[in-house]
């Protein structure tokens, strides 16, 4: 591919510009057809894309070159867990005299390449977090990029680049132990995302299997808090049908 052609891609308000290998480019049946069909697009070869976020299409830029992705947000919060986990380690080291640790088998031993930022040390973010608490400010700017992305995925008709933005989206915040920080999470996505989305909905499916296996003694807790909360207010079918699975004990997810 890399013997191809050149385009300029000139995205959002910004004008940022990115220069992309047509046969990249290609993968994309939308992007295809202005780097082949007799348009403007082709003559000047120059792509603008002055609607879209000019981070979202970088990100969607790095996939198509490498099946990967990381968006600044989730950067950012990576950074901040790596802050807050050495600190942590400093002072249980000052305190015991022993040198800190990291968990085998962490993301921070694998490296950033095959894990969630949100996920560096388990141990680390159950003392963080409880199990009604609601995203923090990082990830729910994570979940918006995220959610974002995915509605680009479908405007450029790339879904597997989706599918990469939802499985990030899956191990952002999610614990089996944490249904309703999960709910949370689904709220934020509900926004973006349309709840008639069959992706969208499968991932919500197979996350409520998990969250409702794991919430048994806790389920009447969790559907009074997302009561009082309101959060999934406004949500329609989709909020009924998370509350029936948590409102029963053997959830039926025939209606999805």
């Amino acid at each position: 591919c890399y013997s191809s052609g050149i385009f300029t891609v000139i995205a959002g308000q910004t004008k940022e510009r990115f220069l992309v290998h047509e046969a990249v480019l290609a993968q994309s049946p939308v992007f295809h057809a202005m780097t082949t069909l007799p348009v403007k697009e082709k003559e000047e070869r120059t792509i603008q894309l002055p609607v879209d976020e000019a981070s979202h299409i970088r990100c969607m830029i790095a996939w198509l070159y490498t099946k990967n992705f990381y968006t600044q947000s989730e950067c950012d919060l990576r950074a901040k867990f790596i802050k807050s986990i050495n600190e942590r380690q400093e002072r249980l080291s000052s305190s015991s005299h022993n040198p800190p640790t990291v968990k085998h088998g962490s993301s921070l031993e694998a490296g950033c390449d095959t894990v969630s930022p949100a996920l560096d040390i388990q141990e680390h973010e159950d003392n963080l977090h409880s199990g009604t608490d609601p995203l923090t400010d990082a990830e729910r700017a994570v979940a918006v990029d995220l959610a974002q992305i995915y509605v680009l995925s479908d405007k450029y008709l790339l879904p597997r680049f989706g599918d990469c933005a939802l499985a990030k989206l899956g191990n952002l915040v999610y614990r089996p132990k944490y249904p309703v920080r999960f709910l949370h999470l689904v709220a934020v996505l509900n926004t973006y995302i349309p709840e008639s989305d069959a992706s969208f909905r499968c991932f919500v499916q197979e996350s409520l299997k998990s969250a409702a296996r794991c919430a048994t003694g806790d389920k009447d807790k969790i559907v009074s808090s997302i009561i009082e909360n309101g959060f999934m207010r406004g949500s329609g079918v989709l909020a009924e049908e998370i509350l029936s699975a948590f409102a029963h004990e053997d959830p039926s997810f025939d209606s999805f």
